[in-house]
């Protein structure tokens, strides 16, 4: 199958290889959006918003001269699509160090470089300029090799696009017609918001889930209600495990725009505010230990971070 097109047209065209089990390749027609290359398509089901497996492409072909002729809101898109790797990268920063959920650094470290660079000439999208299409081009296609070699939409899809979906699920048919990356740009201020209001608090804490399945149906209607319930009840809190995770949950703080963490982990060790130095030192080292860790150097930039974050 080959999908010639941009966001809707390429998700369409990788699931249906995936219900076929056939190969695809795409043509980009447009920078709007960040999964060209990922494994998962956004596909409306019955009112519901869901990311489902599909196939990766065996290639992927840009050309700048078409990507900048492209619709000027198409190119928006795109970059609202892009600026959402900072809250995507808190909020699963947040879900690994108080969930246990599994996290990994290489997705962000692929767009450090590309992504400051982007971020400094914005203008140059609506201008025409050739160097900051193939930024945002680049942009684009390694946040989906992120998601790919995650194994899913983690590392740029998070609450920003919860808040997304749940908007074009709510959308009637007399609603203003948007793009996926125009709802990620204004949703992604949003989520940073409420980051910023959590990021506000000493020690943050979990409270159990309120909202029940009579609650969500009642809210979207028996049909969708009914189809989101079983997603939303996996990721529920309970009183339980509230109460655990409150114990066992590490308190964290930011000084970076969008909730990015500086620095976490103050009881992560058990260490409290006012432990000397000795002390701090003594439970970094039984506490890396017990993960089977002997490598000094491993224990010596423990101590020394843990230090920092506690002291002063």
């Amino acid at each position: 199958l080959l999908a010639v097109g941009s966001g809707t047209i390429n998700d369409l065209t990788k699931y249906a290889a995936h219900l076929d089990g056939k190969p695809y390749a795409c043509f980009g027609t447009a920078p709007s959006m960040n999964g060209y290359v990922s494994e998962n398509a956004a596909i409306m089901d019955r009112g519901v918003k869901r990311s489902l497996p599909a196939t990766a492409a065996r290639g992927v072909f840009l050309d700048l001269e078409i990507l900048t002729r492209a619709p000027q809101r198409m190119i928006i898109a795109g970059f609202g699509d892009s600026i959402c790797r900072s809250t995507a990268q808190a909020d699963w920063l947040l879900a690994h160090l108080l969930l246990g959920e599994p996290y990994r650094a290489l997705p962000f470290d692929l767009l450090a470089e590309d992504e400051s660079a982007l971020l400094g000439n914005p203008e140059g999208l609506i201008g025409g300029d050739p160097a900051a299409m193939t930024l945002l081009a680049r942009t684009l296609i390694m946040s989906g090799f992120g998601m790919a070699i995650c194994g899913g939409s983690y590392p740029a899809s998070q609450g920003e696009h919860l808040i997304a979906h749940l908007l074009e699920m709510r959308a009637g048919p007399t609603s203003a017609e948007s793009f996926h990356g125009e709802q990620i740009a204004v949703t992604t201020l949003t989520m940073a918001r409420i980051q910023a209001e959590m990021l506000k608090r000493e020690d943050p804490r979990f409270a159990p889930t309120a909202v029940t399945e009579p609650d969500l149906i009642a809210h979207h209607g028996p049909e969708v209600g009914a189809a989101c319930w079983p997603a939303f009840a996996r990721k529920a809190i309970d009183p339980d495990r509230a109460h655990w995770y409150e114990l066992t949950g590490v308190p964290y703080d930011a000084t970076r725009p969008f909730g990015l963490f500086q620095n976490f982990a103050r009881r992560f060790m058990g260490i409290e505010l006012d432990d000397p130095k000795e002390v701090i030192h003594q439970k970094v080292t039984q506490s890396v230990r017990s993960h089977g860790v002997e490598d000094e150097d491993a224990f010596a930039l423990c101590r020394i971070a843990f230090e920092r974050m506690t002291i002063g």
